[in-house]
């Protein structure tokens, strides 16, 4: 597939949130965790979907656009099947833990922007960037408290991590 560069702009300044949003769907459809689900995604093709379709798939509801990417991921060699019995449904997490992920989630986003704006990268790269870093991993960690820092101050631990 070829590699398609979007400069961030107001037409697709959406497009970051809306790709994490797609991937914490993703994980939470098929109960595994937001890195293993962006993984997946990346490798089959997903987020390249995502980023050429933006303009179409941020129209769709989530779930929609989630079918979507399982049939594009399934259509590049992905084979991943959904336990229903494992779904969790958002009111039996921990009011924290939901702060935790909104936060999580939030710098996310920032750190892929900041990467796409300060080093002129595309999407899909800087998404790779940031969900293989060590900075990541502290972040989702439950026992750190790296998610309550400003994203500013995450993006430069990010930046001594490259």
């Amino acid at each position: 597939m070829e590699t398609i560069a979007y400069p961030l702009n107001m037409e697709n300044k959406y497009m970051i949130p809306y790709i994490n949003a797609c991937i914490r769907a993703v994980a939470k459809q098929f109960n595994t965790s937001v890195e293993r689900a962006f993984y997946y995604l990346y490798n089959f093709k997903g987020i390249h979907f995502l980023v050429e379709f933006h303009e179409t798939e941020h129209l769709l509801s989530i779930e929609d656009a989630v079918d979507d990417l399982i049939v594009c991921c399934q259509n590049n060699g992905g084979h991943w099947h959904r336990d229903i019995s494992k779904d969790k449904e958002i009111s039996n997490i921990h009011k924290a833990q939901v702060q935790r992920i909104f936060l999580v989630s939030y710098i996310v986003d920032r750190l892929t922007e900041y990467l796409v704006m300060d080093y002129n990268m595309e999407v899909t790269d800087a998404l790779k960037i940031v969900y293989q870093s060590k900075v990541y991993k502290q972040l989702i960690d439950e026992d750190g408290e790296l998610y309550i820092q400003s994203p500013s101050y995450v993006y430069e631990l990010l930046k001594r991590e490259m």
